[in-house]
């Protein structure tokens, strides 16, 4: 029987030799906090598996971290195609099905009627919209250990937090000419959840309020991003004289060729031609994305790639297959992040103070190959198994006059979650407490 002391908070040194502060929960979860811009580099479930991303090019550049820090979805249409498929199968979908299927069926009669259904797998100032640095200056300074924090709203059966703080230097002054305290706590709730609460206080004795923009940088680790495989499948019943003859054919098909799938209809017009009854076919198109994101859906987002254009979300859950960069606007207090392969559903909560700001934004980044291989902090392939998604006060300024203080909140949970049980229902995650 191991007699070694459980320890919640654990002070020691990391990578480069930085200072480094351990939290651990008693089932068995840890994260790992840096002092050196108070980054989270570590976050794990009562499992040992790493819940957040961090590129392996970060350790080997001295004095450079970052915060790092998630299946398919059914709608049903009348013979309309649906804008969460991703454009280069909905394209060839479109004119194969017109040309091979529905008009072929309006013109022979054979069908009464068609059912197509598809199914669908801290910082100051944030990246580039202010004057300083890009992502701000807070995550590149020595925070230091807040020995007399302020009463945090966090559970108080947990032990396992540890308080920062951040003041500005002579150098940051000249910078950014404001005082202020930037208080940060990092926390493991008894089941393992990641909370972070963040404090602004303007310390200022000039009597000049300031503004700023806050965002937490949270990279997940997931499967496989990629929108990568598409399965098709027809399900044909023949009602004639009050008998039902049910025939299923399920096969596969990669990058969006669908000659199979009109070989499969041509077969179910020659063996049922005979029968003069009603003809009721069903198709179900999936493309498999084992990484989505659901509660941004119709919102309206800034394209970040597009000179920050404003559009309109037309997706039931945002799926990836190429580079995407974008800022969604009054968004929702929890968002979830379906992870397929890995049966892990992330689901994020976020708040602020209304009167003083709410992170109503949220960022959803990945860099994809091409970006990817020209950064050089970041892996050739890392994208793959990366997702960032922030939640960001940017749509409006956070304003302080002296003496005011604004408060953020930011709880990540990492919950198990399969598809096949019915588990990753998006109303009931997203309706979850």
């Amino acid at each position: 029987m191991s007699t070694e002391k459980f320890l919640p908070v654990e002070f020691c040194k990391g990578n480069n030799g930085l200072d480094k502060v351990v939290l651990r929960e008693s089932r068995g979860s840890s994260a790992e906090v840096y002092l050196y811009g108070g980054h989270v580099t570590s976050w794990k479930n009562d499992h040992g598996e790493e819940l957040l991303f961090v590129s392996n090019q970060f350790f080997s550049m001295p004095c450079r971290l970052i915060l790092p820090s998630l299946d398919v979805q059914l709608a049903y249409l009348q013979l309309l195609l649906h804008s969460s498929l991703p454009k280069r199968f909905a394209e060839e979908f479109q004119s194969a099905f017109l040309r091979h299927v529905l008009l072929p069926a309006l013109l022979l009669g054979s069908f009464n009627w068609i059912h197509l259904s598809l199914k669908l797998s801290p910082f100051l100032q944030f990246a580039s919209l202010g004057s300083l640095e890009s992502h701000g200056f807070a995550r590149n300074r020595f925070w230091s250990i807040d020995t007399d924090p302020p009463a945090f709203p966090t559970n108080s059966s947990s032990k396992a937090y540890i308080d920062l703080i951040l003041r500005p230097s002579e150098e940051d002054l000249k910078i950014w000419p404001h005082s202020f305290e930037f208080r940060l706590r990092v926390a493991l709730t008894p089941g393992g959840d990641l909370m972070l609460i963040s404090r602004v206080r303007n310390t200022s004795t000039d009597g000049k309020p300031f503004s700023f923009t806050f965002a937490y940088h949270t990279y997940f680790s997931v499967s496989d991003i990629r929108c990568s495989e598409t399965k098709s499948s027809i399900t044909a019943t023949i009602y004639h004289h009050w008998t039902t003859l049910d025939r299923e054919i399920e096969f596969h098909f990669v990058n969006g060729e669908l000659l199979s799938y009109m070989l499969c209809v041509l077969w179910l017009r020659v063996c049922y031609l005979p029968f003069q009854g009603r003809y009721d076919i069903k198709f179900l198109l999936l493309v498999l994305s084992e990484v989505r994101v659901e509660g941004l859906e119709t919102l309206d987002y800034l394209d970040n790639l597009q000179n920050k254009e404003r559009f309109t979300e037309q997706g039931d859950a945002i799926t990836f297959e190429s580079e995407v960069d974008k800022i969604y606007l009054s968004t929702p207090t929890k968002i979830a992040i379906l992870d397929h392969e890995k049966k892990r559903t992330f689901v994020i909560r976020k708040d602020g103070l209304p009167d003083a700001g709410e992170i109503a934004s949220t960022l959803v980044w990945n860099p994809w190959d091409k970006k990817a291989k020209a950064m050089a902090d970041f892996g050739d392939d890392e994208y793959k198994h990366m997702l960032c998604v922030e939640a960001a006060a940017v749509e409006k300024l956070i304003t302080l006059k002296p003496g005011e203080e604004w408060k953020g909140r930011l709880e990540l949970s990492g919950v198990p979650s399969s598809y096949c049980s019915g588990q990753l229902d998006p109303q009931k995650v997203l309706s979850s407490s």
